[in-house]
Order: C-alpha cells, then structure tokens, then sequence
C-alpha cells in the first residue's frame, strides 16, 4: 500500500492496536494538577504520523482534518 493512499482513520486505527500491544499507560492521568487533556495520546500520535507521511505543515494538517 502506498503510504499516501492511507487515510487518517486507517492511521489512527493502528496506532491505536499498537499502544494496545505495548501495554500504554498514561502516567499522568491521575495528576490532578493542570489542565485536564482534550485528547487521547493515541489521537495526537495520529495527527503527528499523519502529518509526516504526508509531508504537510501543521496548519495544512489541522486544515485537513477539520
């Protein structure tokens, strides 16, 4: 498969089976200081590979996925 026919949910799909298979935890979820997280870590690791098969700029990539 060419890596530009992968769409964005095909990508976050596996990112989400792969931090499933390392066992992810995140060690900051029971800190109660700061602001609480709008998304998951598997979303924005899917926006960064997104971003980067792609070769888009990050205001390209927001624009994208909106």
């Amino acid at each position: 498969m060419r890596r530009t026919t992968m769409s964005f949910k095909e990508i976050y799909e596996i990112t989400e089976i792969f931090l499933k298979e390392i066992n992810y935890e995140d060690k900051r979820r029971n800190d109660k200081r700061g602001r609480p997280r709008k998304y998951q870590d598997s979303f924005i690791l899917a926006i960064f590979l997104h971003q980067t098969l792609k070769q888009y700029s990050y205001r390209e990539v927001i624009q994208e996925l909106k």
